[in-house]
């Protein structure tokens, strides 16, 4: 059977340790996103992902940050974007350029934020 892209985010997010509601809550906290929070599945092993839409809306598309190699507006459609991953394919999606961009920042960000050792704890060394 079929699962919901959404359903296998959060399973991902199990098997990485923390549960997906517990992955977004620590985004925000660390970065201050609140809406299309990148979330950071298994951040040892560099597996982060984001959503292209509000993730309870069917037409959520979830890209892993690190398979992307391109994006491109799709010259005939300037509301859609081409997604290039590093094996080459490609993706054809309904999303704007600037959107898909954003979140590759925001998961950048994000990826940062959770690479960063705690710092607030020093003084109790």
């Amino acid at each position: 059977m079929k699962k919901p892209s959404l359903q296998l985010i959060k399973e991902a997010c199990l098997v990485g340790g923390a549960d997906f509601d517990g992955r977004r809550a620590a985004v925000t906290y660390k970065t201050g996103i609140t809406s299309k929070s990148p979330i950071p599945i298994h951040p040892s092993e560099q597996i982060y992902a984001f959503p292209t839409h509000s993730p309870k809306l069917h037409e959520c598309h979830w890209l892993f940050y690190h398979h992307i190699k391109s994006l491109h507006r799709h010259p005939d459609t300037p509301t859609h974007t081409i997604v290039t991953f590093h094996d080459e394919k490609e993706l054809l999606l309904p999303v704007s350029l600037y959107s898909l961009e954003r979140q590759m920042q925001r998961t950048s960000y994000c990826i940062v934020r959770f690479s960063q050792h705690p710092t607030e704890f020093q003084h109790y060394k």
